[in-house]
């Protein structure tokens, strides 16, 4: 082998070393764009997920109920005097202690 060959060969291995090189980057940044598109999508959902709690909140049977009877009282004095033509339905619904104002439980 002269020297022409050995530099060629040198260039070579260099060139080599320099592709592999370039090839971990682009696999790297590949993965890099991967993990921040996937954790990107993930908050998305994320944020879907809570505004879709917020929009839509759930109730419990207690929530509607009278803490004392004085809320009662008042309830049905309130449904009295508001319409004398109720009908016995809403009065009926006015005794049975019930609160239709709507408690909010959001997290």
């Amino acid at each position: 082998m002269d020297d022409r060959d050995r530099k060629k060969m040198k260039m070579d291995k260099e060139e080599d070393e320099k592709m592999e090189k370039l090839y971990t980057l682009l696999k790297n940044a590949r993965e890099m764009r991967k993990h921040v598109i996937s954790s990107m999508e993930k908050k998305r959902l994320e944020e879907e997920e809570r505004a879709r709690v917020h929009r839509f909140p759930t109730f419990q049977p207690e929530d509607f109920i009278f803490k004392n009877e004085a809320e009662a009282k008042n309830n049905e004095n309130a449904a009295g005097s508001a319409s004398s033509s109720a009908s016995n339905k809403e009065k009926e619904e006015a005794e049975t202690n019930v609160c239709l104002d709507l408690i909010f439980l959001c997290s």
